[in-house]
């Protein structure tokens, strides 16, 4: 029994969601204790503005963290399961046994200026997990391992996708 673990595109998607984690917080760090801002919490309520800039920085921070944890992911695929691991938080696993996979599907998303091939894993029409070239270097070795029936879907749109990703919609 063979595993092949994946392999992160540092120019992809793996690298970006990095980048913009550190600039985050970096920005996060600045505010809070080398601005020439007052960070008195009874000046902050005080002022409209410094609430406005810190709840939208709070909030850039928890998206782009919760991104880097749920999209880049370590995977292990092997003859009888598909492990996903979290990078920061490695008891935080989740497999998925090839018998209990109705099918895949490959979808072909526009993360920017260019098309990436992703595989949607799906169970009782509902997407189950997901990996994508845009992530991960090794993505046809990945692809290649995958034991389960591998259906070709058309074109889905951003918002369908979106509504799908998020488990709110089935998969026709």
């Amino acid at each position: 029994m063979t595993t092949t673990t994946s392999k992160y595109k540092y120019w992809g998607g793996f690298g970006k969601l990095l980048f913009l984690n550190l600039i985050t917080c970096y920005v996060t760090y600045t505010l809070l204790f080398n601005s020439k801002f007052s960070i008195d919490i009874i000046d902050i309520i005080n002022n409209g503005k410094a609430i406005q800039a810190y709840l939208i920085i709070i909030f850039c921070q928890f998206l782009f963290i919760l991104f880097f944890l749920t999209q880049c992911r370590k995977i292990e695929v092997d003859d009888e399961k598909i492990n996903f691991i979290n990078p920061i938080l490695p008891f935080l696993c989740r497999k998925i046994y090839w018998k209990e996979i109705e099918y895949c599907t490959t979808v072909y998303e526009n993360p920017g200026y260019n098309t990436c091939e992703a595989l949607w894993i799906v169970k009782d029409n509902k997407l189950v997990a997901r990996f994508s070239s845009y992530y991960y270097s090794n993505y046809s070795e990945l692809k290649n391992k995958i034991r389960c029936q591998i259906i070709v879907k058309p074109y889905i749109d951003y918002f369908s996708r979106l509504l799908i990703n998020l488990g709110i919609m089935k998969i026709d």
